[in-house]
């Protein structure tokens, strides 16, 4: 059975600094993301999630959220208030430092989502642009892989899925098996943004290609894609961002992103990664359609409709 599971998680933007330079970051203003964030000052995080303390998860976001002093005090803010998952977005950078980990899991957080785009240094540092990156990131999983073992919390891994690493996914995958992660997220870069306007013939790879060294991996090496610890999960490792219609063999490990709560002038706004993307007519025939959000705008804008051919027989839906 496939459904389209749309997660809804409140979103709080504390990190006004980041100290990576990704080729692919969709915050390319840096003076903006600034501006906006600082303005969420103190007592409208404490407001937002107050509002919203019905919703079950909160994820501290933007930028680098693990650079921002009071970091601690809104995790154990927000675990008083009685929320479920205490998320935190991080490069994993600052995680190097071991005792910031566990101040993290003391104060409330139970749930890291770690970025690394390389299974080695010269891969993932070049496209984070930032020497040494890739060491203080590697270390901050080893520290949260080891943690792991006596403190339980929920450890995913993000990759972002771009022409520069896209050869190397199998070696991703085989990299990362030494880390006590729950869930493997690949996620294929998104078209949007300032810097995709101008890096995406550099950046954005068809999706056709990606499903299809994914297909050839899960042939060749399937158990690259059961969990090193045979722990029993809902799913291992996952693809956001690709439309069913590019790969029917991968359809059972497509993730359908999320909806976004975000604070908007003080009022509280849903937002989904739908709003980019967009259908054509002949998508309403597609077996597919009812749990697919389309194609990005800008990825049809610059590769056309050719690669996407409606599916007519599909698994139940």
């Amino acid at each position: 059975m496939i459904k389209k599971e749309i997660v809804k998680n409140l979103h709080v933007p504390v990190g006004y600094h980041c100290n990576n330079f990704c080729l692919f970051c969709m915050e390319a203003d840096r003076v903006k993301r600034y501006v906006e964030t600082k303005e969420f000052v103190k007592e409208r995080v404490y407001d937002f999630l107050r509002r919203n303390r019905k919703m079950k998860k909160v994820i501290f976001t933007s930028g680098e959220p693990t650079l921002n002093p009071d970091l601690l005090k809104y995790i154990r803010h927000t675990k008083k208030l009685g929320f479920e998952t205490i998320s935190i977005i991080s490069n994993g950078r600052m995680y190097s430092n071991e005792k910031f980990c566990l101040d993290l899991l003391k104060r409330g957080a139970n749930e890291f989502i770690v970025s690394i785009h390389g299974h080695k240094k010269e891969i993932h540092d070049a496209l984070t642009r930032t020497p040494g990156s890739f060491g203080q990131t590697a270390k901050g999983l080893d520290n949260l892989s080891r943690i792991k073992k006596y403190i339980p919390f929920h450890l995913t891994i993000s990759v972002v899925i771009n022409k520069i690493n896209c050869e190397f996914l199998g070696n991703m995958l085989d990299f990362l098996r030494k880390y006590r992660a729950d869930e493997i997220v690949f996620n294929i870069v998104q078209p949007v943004g300032l810097n995709m306007e101008k890096r995406f013939r550099i950046l954005m790879p068809r999706y056709g290609e990606v499903a299809k060294i994914f297909e050839n991996l899960l042939r060749e090496k399937p158990w690259l894609f059961e969990h090193p610890q045979k722990l029993e999960t809902r799913r291992y490792v996952s693809i956001t961002d690709l439309p069913p219609c590019s790969s029917e063999k991968m359809i059972d490990m497509i993730g359908f992103g999320e909806e976004r709560i975000i604070d908007c002038e003080g009022k509280t706004k849903k937002e989904h990664t739908s709003a980019h993307k967009e259908k054509r007519k002949a998508c309403q025939s597609c077996g597919y359609s009812r749990i697919c959000d389309g194609v990005y705008k800008n990825y049809i804008k610059n590769f056309g409709w050719e690669e996407f051919t409606p599916v007519k027989r599909t698994k139940k839906l």
